[in-house]
């Protein structure tokens, strides 16, 4: 019996989106979670690989669809981090700047670093000032971090 027959109890076609919703068990970061071939995983890769008659197995296994809970094989594809990241980035799902969780600046402040450091401020006295490390200032000015704000 394939996984789709095995788990059709717990897959719910939407018509509207196409996705085949799991409502099975879930994992603490919302995706569908199963045991498949003796293993604990994401209901979605179980899913990507049974259609795939179980080669390749990719690195990742990414929604087209975005929804988490997903497990219609003509919503998943194959990837690996990067591409994954760059999927992200694309549809705009991920946080820069102060939207980051972990953001100790604001938008103001970086333009306000940026600006006294090139009028010759030291990366460390602008460290102190503002609370972060000296290479996060180096990063700054360097537009490594915050590149998005372009003065």
């Amino acid at each position: 019996m394939d996984f789709f027959e095995q788990h059709a109890d717990k897959i719910v076609p939407v018509s509207e989106s196409g996705c085949w919703i799991w409502i099975g068990a879930e994992s603490s970061s919302g995706y569908g979670a199963v045991k498949y071939k003796g293993r604990m995983t994401g209901a979605h890769r179980a899913a990507f690989i049974e259609a795939n008659d179980g080669t390749p197995k990719p690195d990742l296994v990414m929604h087209k669809c975005d929804i988490r809970c997903c497990v219609n094989p003509d919503h998943l594809c194959g990837g690996c981090h990067s591409e994954n990241m760059a999927d992200m980035v694309a549809k705009g799902r991920s946080a820069t700047g102060e939207n980051h969780s972990q953001s100790k600046l604001v938008s103001e402040e970086i333009i306000q670093i940026r600006q006294r450091y090139e009028q010759g401020e030291t990366q460390s006295a602008l460290a102190r000032e503002f609370g972060v490390h000296k290479s996060t200032i180096w990063e700054i000015v360097n537009r490594k971090i915050w590149a998005h704000l372009d003065n």
